[in-house]
């Protein structure tokens, strides 16, 4: 079928959105590079970094690490929600569902009582556990023998889920109430006070390799809002397809949850902006929703830095963030279930 005179329009005006995007996104992250508490309130020039050694090494091993951890992880939790709510067909489905943020939480937690003040076994121990919640997710569904390939992998999803959430509630009654228990709880807020230049290029590398994966598929994307015989039909070998979209997704979301901790409803608001400012195709959406998630990370953390003159968890300010967007959203019928 030929492309009508006003696809065409609306695909030159997607586009020149996202270009819209990406240069707010830069002029964000530039002013979140130069802005910080040291050597003074407010911008940073080079001649600070110059004349002052303390300055530049708290700029390169603090600030340029957490500014590109917090591009990446909306980023990429903004990408694995919508690959999770176009696979499962299910506008509420996020990067909780199958198990990932439970498991990296499981992970941290154990780090946490077993390995106190190890930040590298930690991140280790999270990446683990979010890639164990994929994998036992997966077990499960191949093991039950009714539904189709979504529903199983979906009904495995929330049990592992809940077993994983009742496996912390007893990590964190034996945690220590002083010291570890409130570790635990700040990790599960979400927070880039842990990101240092030690071990962020590895998740920075797995982060990448995410996004690049899923943004190869994202010309099939589509298909998965068919129906299966009709996808089936045109060529797409369905439950493979499904299982390494999900898996890319869940490598760069397990990668950055086991450095920053979990950051909330970035991975189930965000694809639904995305959405409604550039429509259901993924060719669209998906770019769109990973410049969003990434704008609003970034912009939330540099708000906290300047702001507060303590580490607040930037997963509060992303929470309230994303709920006003939510709302603002549903009130005026952009978002309908």
């Amino acid at each position: 079928m030929p492309f009508k005179a006003e696809d065409l329009i609306g695909m030159k005006k997607k586009r020149g959105a996202l270009c819209l995007l990406v240069l707010i996104l830069i002029g964000t992250a530039a002013a979140a590079l130069w802005s910080g508490r040291y050597p003074k309130l407010g911008w940073t020039r080079w001649r600070d970094l110059a004349d002052d050694p303390i300055a530049a090494n708290l700029f390169w091993r603090l600030r340029f690490p957490r500014v590109v951890i917090a591009l990446l992880s909306g980023a990429v939790l903004s990408a694995g929600g919508l690959v999770c709510q176009t696979v499962f067909n299910n506008p509420l489905a996020g990067p909780d569902i199958v198990g990932v943020s439970q498991g990296a939480a499981i992970g941290a937690a154990t780090a946490i009582i077993f390995f106190p003040g190890s930040a590298a076994v930690r991140q280790l121990a999270a990446f683990i556990g979010g890639g164990m919640g994929l994998i036992l997710s997966l077990a499960i569904a191949r093991r039950l023998r009714y539904g189709g390939w979504t529903l199983r992998f979906l009904l495995a999803g929330i049990t592992v889920s809940a077993f994983f959430t009742g496996a912390l509630t007893v990590l964190k009654l034996m945690a220590d109430g002083r010291n570890q228990l409130h570790a635990i709880e700040f990790w599960m807020m979400g927070a880039y006070c842990y990101v240092t230049a030690n071990g962020f290029i590895p998740v920075v590398l797995l982060a990448l390799a995410s996004l690049i994966s899923v943004g190869l598929f994202r010309w099939r994307t589509n298909l998965f809002s068919l129906p299966d015989e009709s996808s089936s039909s045109l060529g797409a070998a369905l439950a493979l397809e499904r299982t390494l979209l999900i898996g890319a997704a869940v490598v760069g979301i397990s990668a950055v949850t086991s450095l920053s901790g979990i950051i909330g409803w970035v991975g189930l608001i965000v694809p639904h902006l995305a959405r409604i400012l550039f429509g259901a195709d993924s060719r669209f959406a998906l770019p769109g929703s990973i410049l969003l998630g990434a704008l609003i990370t970034l912009s939330s953390d540099t708000a906290i830095r300047l702001l507060s003159p303590r580490e607040i968890p930037v997963g509060i300010m992303t929470s309230l963030l994303c709920v006003l967007i939510f709302c603002a959203a549903v009130l005026t019928r952009k978002i309908r279930f």
